[in-house]
């Protein structure tokens, strides 16, 4: 009689600890799952900042272009004035020109004979 109390009670207490090691194995398996879901979540975060640096560089490749525009545009625009420069060179050199002929034909004139 003894020995089959002891024998029950035995079951019951195994059957407690096996209960308590699923609890703990789904336990574990909950927190696995929890950190897999995690590891994705992180995935998905890391390829979304890649997506980010990715979008940044191009942006930042276009603020390039846009900055070489405007320093090929600021160029153009110098080497326009250049040329105006250039081109107010060549009349003044014009002028100097006539004025010098006009110089020596006012000079080679006779003075006094009309």
């Amino acid at each position: 009689m003894i020995a089959n109390v002891m024998l029950k009670y035995t079951i019951s207490v195994q059957s407690v600890i096996m209960s308590g090691r699923k609890i703990g194995i789904n336990a574990l398996n909950a927190i696995m799952i929890s950190m897999m879901n995690a590891n994705v979540q992180s995935a998905i975060m890391i390829v979304r900042k890649i997506g980010i640096n990715v979008l940044n560089a191009v942006m930042m490749r276009m603020i390039n272009v846009s900055v070489l525009n405007v320093i090929i545009n600021a160029t153009k625009i110098v080497i326009s004035a250049h040329g105006v420069v250039m081109t107010l060179i060549r009349n003044v050199s014009v002028i100097n020109v006539i004025m010098i002929g006009i110089n020596i034909i006012v000079a080679k004139r006779p003075v006094g004979r009309f």
